[in-house]
């Protein structure tokens, strides 16, 4: 026995008035068994106390025992029929009103080949006309002329051949909407189920074996006709089949249009369509074009803007031809105004991938630069090592020469093995230029070592030992105190407090040698040329430190931009929010970001003052980002609000239609 809570209203009657239920349309409807599967709707529509509930149990019991494939789907004679999901009692007053829905889903396997033949057709044929609805059949009950007749599909199909033939019975504007609106029609002729079902008191439960054998062969019959895999129907529109998006855009403008009382005609149904249709469409060119997009980038593929350009112009062409490849339905206007709406996501993601490209590019223009600097630090350690090996110290000009040649040339291979120094050519005259200078002030230290290991005088010798000592710490303490970008006047301050103790020092060890001041090597001021060398080569580092910082800053606000969007955007999938959920939302993400921020600043240790502005820098860009957020929300609200009103007389018009005929049919049999 199933649940009654199955049943769902989404159209119900309060106070004299139709509500509409969005909130239960959409639950039924974002069902991830749904996500991305073609839909098949079964619907049955008619006066009130006909058994419309009753015969919708028998469906769900068939879909629940794949009656497909089971002959005994119906069940054993005590099973009881009234509860299987739809509420069906006896008695005068009506038990449903308005429309209700089951929220059970089931998923059959079903080959759709035959049903983009329609759609291939339109492709070849531009002028051919599409048909809106698949299928509509008429359930005659109580039918009482067997003798005529006889039931089930069969015989209905010539009542209904009659019926739509007698132009007293069926107007031409029926007979024409019928045509014009449904790719099959048919019709099945029930018989009366029994007095034990009819009569039956609104308490009582209904067992199979209560109801007339040739009601249940006929039921049995008319259930595989319809709901047999062979035989169903996928929605669709132009022959393409719709999901859940267009369906609840179809299904809620046309509840909209019920509550209002107004019946829409044949043309205003049509043009709904043809809007749902289009909107279809263009979010599966969307979600094409979003395709193509994710798989154009990985974490470290960047283009030449040229490049990515012609990438974009070909996916930009391929999308609006899919769309228009799938919008044969409907007026020019209608395709326009989605066209457009197509045209301006496309530009976004257009710009979105020159950003996305330029941030990757700014990341792995960093990451050569890390490694240019790695092989430099490489270079200048090996030359280093040399110099104090005592077998090598102070070599000829010509071994220096060739040992700089055979270092650098390794360090060349092995520099051109990573796979992004061929996108940054560049970055080999820069890493050739690094070690030439290197180069060239070792090559000059170990011109000024030489001439220190040849003085003669050990006291001269000593002090200008002294020097390198002196100038070899202030290098060591320089590097041990600003391994990291130093702001200018703190790298200044340490510069002038380590070159005082350096020159107090030097000054100090002249005074205990008792040597003349008169030889210019010997000078404080030659010590203080020799540490000015080691102030500009700091600075020069401090600015290289302080460029790949700004880059690596930049490209954080970039990513941090990317993530803020790829949050906020899977927050909205749904279009839109409450304005205070949209705030907190952002709220958390924000938190989040900058926290992440502030983690990876650490790690290069800033000042304070550094970080409170970098901090401050974010805090005003997430702000900004907000403010486009929100603004996009605000719109999402105004258009789908103005789609509701179009699409609100959807459904009405085939509803009243479809009630006509079927009492139509009910008089003439009566």
């Amino acid at each position: 026995m199933g649940s009654q809570e199955n049943a769902i209203p989404i159209l119900s009657e309060r106070r004299g008035k139709l509500t509409l239920d969005r909130e239960a349309i959409r639950r039924v409807f974002t069902n991830p068994k749904l996500r991305g599967r073609k839909i098949c709707l079964i619907s049955i529509s008619g006066a009130y106390r006909e058994g419309k509930s009753f015969m919708l149990n028998f469906f769900l019991r068939y879909l629940r025992n794949q009656g497909w494939r089971n002959s005994m789907w119906m069940g054993e004679n005590g099973t009881i029929i009234n509860h299987d999901g739809f509420t069906c009692k006896g008695g005068r007053n009506p038990v449903t009103i308005g429309i209700v829905i089951h929220k059970e889903i089931f998923t059959v396997d079903k080959d759709g080949e035959e049903l983009f033949t329609g759609y291939a057709r339109a492709v070849k044929e531009p002028n051919s006309t599409q048909k809106p609805f698949q299928a509509l059949s008429f359930l005659v009950r109580d039918w009482r002329h067997s003798s005529e007749l006889y039931f089930g599909m069969h015989g209905g199909r010539k009542y209904l051949d009659e019926v739509l033939a007698n132009r007293n019975a069926v107007s031409n504007s029926v007979r024409s909407y019928l045509r014009e609106s449904f790719e099959t029609t048919d019709c099945c002729l029930l018989p009366y189920p029994g007095d034990k079902v009819a009569e039956t008191d609104s308490s009582r439960c209904i067992k199979l074996v209560d109801v007339e054998k040739n009601f249940l062969e006929t039921t049995m019959e008319f259930a595989d006709q319809i709901l047999n895999p062979k035989n169903l129907v996928v929605k669709c529109i132009n022959g393409q089949p719709i999901h859940t998006n267009a369906i609840m855009t179809l299904l809620e403008g046309s509840m909209e249009n019920l509550s209002s009382g107004n019946l829409p005609t044949v043309d205003s149904m049509m043009e709904s369509i043809a809007k749902a249709q289009n909107l279809e469409a263009q979010q599966k060119s969307v979600e094409k074009f979003q395709k193509s997009f994710s798989d154009l980038f990985t974490d470290d593929t960047f283009y030449d803007d040229a490049v990515l350009q012609e990438i974009q112009n070909q996916l930009h062409a391929a999308s609006v031809e899919y769309y228009l490849a799938l919008t044969r339905f409907g007026g020019e206007k209608t395709r326009s105004k989605y066209l457009q709406s197509l045209l301006i996501f496309l530009q976004r993601g257009h710009q979105d991938a020159m950003t996305r490209n330029t941030a990757i590019r700014a990341a792995a223009k960093l990451q050569v630069s890390r490694l240019v600097e790695i092989m430099t630090d490489e270079y200048e350690s090996t030359l280093k090592n040399h110099q104090n090996d005592t077998v090598n110290q102070y070599s000829e000009g010509k071994d220096l020469e060739l040992l700089h040649e055979t270092i650098s040339l390794n360090l060349f291979d092995k520099f051109k093995m990573n796979r992004l120094t061929t996108q940054f050519p560049e970055s080999i005259p820069e890493l050739k230029k690094r070690m030439e200078d290197i180069f060239k002030k070792f090559k000059n230290d170990n011109v000024e070592a030489r001439r220190l290991a040849q003085e003669k005088d050990s006291k001269r010798k000593s002090l200008l030992q002294k020097q390198m000592e002196l100038v070899s710490d202030f290098h060591k303490k320089i590097s041990q105190m600003a391994p990291e970008y130093t702001e200018a006047h703190k790298l200044e301050e340490l510069f002038d407090n380590e070159e005082r103790h350096a020159l107090d020092m030097y000054d100090l060890a002249l005074s205990q040698h008792d040597v003349t001041r008169d030889d210019p090597a010997l000078k404080c001021e030659r010590l203080a040329w020799r540490i000015q060398r080691e102030r500009k080569w700091f600075t020069r580092k401090n600015e290289e430190k302080k460029k790949l910082l700004l880059t690596f800053l930049e490209s954080q606000y970039k990513n941090i931009q990317k993530q803020y969007d790829q949050s906020i955007n899977s927050i909205l999938e749904d279009g839109w929010m409450d304005e205070k959920d949209l705030r907190d939302s952002h709220k958390d993400v924000a938190a989040e970001l900058i926290r992440h921020h502030e983690k990876e600043l650490n790690l290069h240790q800033l000042s304070p003052e550094m970080l409170r502005e970098h901090r401050e820098n974010l805090i005003a860009i997430l702000k900004s980002k907000y403010a486009e957020t929100k603004k996009r929300n605000l719109e999402n609200y105004s258009y789908f609000g103005h789609l509701f009103k179009i699409l609100r007389s959807d459904i009405i018009g085939i509803v009243k239609t479809v009630v006509s005929v079927a009492l139509s049919l009910w008089k003439l049999h009566i």
